[in-house]
């Protein structure tokens, strides 16, 4: 079992609810984290985009947004596992209908807390979200980018332009040839000459004379019609996987 160190975030409207999941993950989980706590949507997506935790323990019944619209609100590849916390049951069903690691009912007992824990370490990704990052030369100096925030690398002569989900827009010094050999082509793949696109952000294939991608930015890469059917062959086979 992988004892790396799980890191978590809290939220719950309630502040002594979210001190004792606090207390109890210190004294009873080890190798657990909390980086964060909040009380509502908008913290608690701030909180998510800054620290990527592995895990959020999400309260469902809280004024304003529940704990399934705050889930619901983050697209599946930005969705940190989730396990739900409430004291009321009704709402099982929602819960994994959105794939919730665990539910635990409160007052949370400490063997479901470790129970959900395990459930937590057991389903996370073998490389995490923190430690999946490609080191980069740039015009500025090394910059070092979560590749999961990477749209797409577009060719610029002897220099490569990294488009990140961020808005950001980096100059990298080295051909887009070269950039192929440092991402993974599992995540990665060459659409055109000129781009090479982050899977996990593609959206949508658009065909036709000229085809094109919608990427999660709402951006369109288009697609070298000598690459279209490895490409459409590769979404395929991703689809089927999910």
């Amino acid at each position: 079992m992988n004892e790396d160190k799980l890191r978590v975030g809290i939220v719950d409207d309630e502040f002594l609810a979210r001190q004792t999941l606090i207390n109890y993950i210190a004294r009873y989980c080890s190798n657990v984290e909390v980086l964060f706590q909040a009380a509502n949507l908008p913290d608690s997506i701030t909180e998510i985009n800054r620290h990527r935790p592995d895990a959020v323990f999400l309260d469902i019944e809280m004024p304003g947004p529940s704990g399934i619209d705050i889930a619901e609100h983050l697209s599946e590849e930005d969705r940190p596992m989730v396990v739900f916390t409430t004291a009321y049951g009704e709402y099982a069903v929602d819960a994994f209908g959105i794939r919730a690691v665990d539910y635990l009912l409160k007052p949370i007992e400490v063997a479901r807390l470790k129970e959900a824990v395990e459930r937590l370490r057991e389903q996370r990704k073998p490389s995490s979200i923190q430690d999946a990052v490609l080191n980069v030369s740039t015009l500025n100096g090394s910059k070092i980018v979560p590749v999961d925030e990477i749209l797409y690398l577009k060719a610029d002569g002897s220099y490569t332009e990294l488009h990140s989900k961020t808005g950001s827009t980096l100059v990298i010094s080295k051909k887009l040839f070269e950039m192929e050999h440092k991402v993974s082509e599992d995540q990665f793949a060459r659409v055109h000459r000129s781009y090479l696109v982050n899977l996990q952000h593609i959206r949508e294939y658009i065909g036709g004379t000229k085809p094109t991608l919608k990427l999660s930015s709402n951006t369109e890469i288009p697609v070298a019609r000598s690459r279209k059917e490895e490409v459409i062959s590769l979404l395929k086979a991703r689809e089927s996987k999910s």
